[in-house]
């Protein structure tokens, strides 16, 4: 089943029909085309019987999609990347070329394997989870143009300015419980695979020690949201070094995590996003990892 997002910045009509070619190659295709927000989920979790795979051509958001439809069961899902950054994708080093990938699905040059998926609320994330600033960045991020790339990325660097700037002053203040550690900070990611994201070509490290394979999270938790602390850390993250954020003295790093809840505090709300997606405020946010959960076909 190829499930294609026509919303997604980097399909249009050619793209998909050089990667239906190229799936024809090797696979009886059933296309589908998802209509609105949500909807893969439900497409994926309801596949006809006799479905030997699930491929996605679409951003992280249609990914994410498919894997909470998918998670659990024996069908592996196929990323074909075509959204604006495909951190999923790249992770899985698929690249960020749809055709190419679907190229060498079709060449039998691909395995299954089984890969964590973290898990917030209930809802299961790929690769990224965050509370606080980069929850505000993505809501931000939303509504803005589909296409072109390079309008999308315009937007993307105007929406994290005002983010950033909205910010500064009175974040919400949130606290982390894992255990028997409790720590109190404005902002929290949550990370099943690394790096966090992509800047173009430029992968940015934020969390330490994660892996689609560690059976575990990795978490960052902002201290501050003050000017001191955003000016500090925004050359960090960006310089893509390894290691560059953890060392701040206002981040607090927290690998090897297999549950948590953060709640928010003095009666506030926190923005939730998950894989890159909008999901809205909570009061409270329980996360754990979910060891083996999604088969994958990379």
């Amino acid at each position: 089943m190829l499930v294609i997002n026509p919303r997604a910045t980097r399909v249009g009509q050619r793209v998909v029909e050089r990667v239906r070619t190229a799936l024809d190659a090797r696979f009886d295709v059933d296309l589908v085309v998802t209509e609105a927000p949500g909807e893969a989920v439900e497409l994926c979790r309801s596949a006809a019987p006799g479905v030997g795979a699930v491929a996605v051509l679409g951003g992280d958001g249609t990914v994410n999609e498919a894997a909470n439809g998918l998670a659990g069961g024996e069908v592996p899902l196929a990323c074909l990347p075509g959204g604006l950054t495909n951190v999923f994708a790249r992770a899985l080093g698929v690249g960020r070329d749809p055709v190419a990938a679907a190229e060498r699905l079709s060449a039998r040059g691909a395995q299954v394997r089984s890969i964590d998926l973290g898990s917030v609320s209930g809802r299961a994330f790929l690769f990224a989870s965050g509370l606080g600033l980069p929850a505000a960045l993505t809501r931000r991020q939303a509504g803005g143009p589909r296409r072109p790339a390079q309008l999308v990325e315009a937007w993307m660097l105007l929406a994290a300015t005002r983010a950033v700037a909205a910010e500064v002053g009175q974040p919400p203040r949130l606290r982390l419980t894992s255990g028997e550690l409790s720590i109190e900070g404005t902002s929290v990611v949550f990370q099943n695979t690394d790096p966090l994201t992509y800047l173009r070509g430029r992968p940015l490290h934020v969390c330490e020690g994660a892996g689609l394979h560690t059976r575990s999270l990795s978490a960052m938790l902002l201290r501050g949201a003050g000017s001191r602390e955003l000016l500090t850390l925004a050359p960090k993250v960006l310089s893509g070094g390894p290691g560059a954020v953890a060392c701040n003295d206002r981040v607090a790093s927290l690998p090897g995590i297999l549950a948590a809840s953060v709640e928010a505090l003095e009666g506030g709300t926190l923005s939730l996003e998950a894989d890159g997606e909008y999901l809205g405020e909570r009061v409270r946010a329980d996360y754990r990892v979910l060891p083996a959960a999604l088969r994958v076909l990379a």
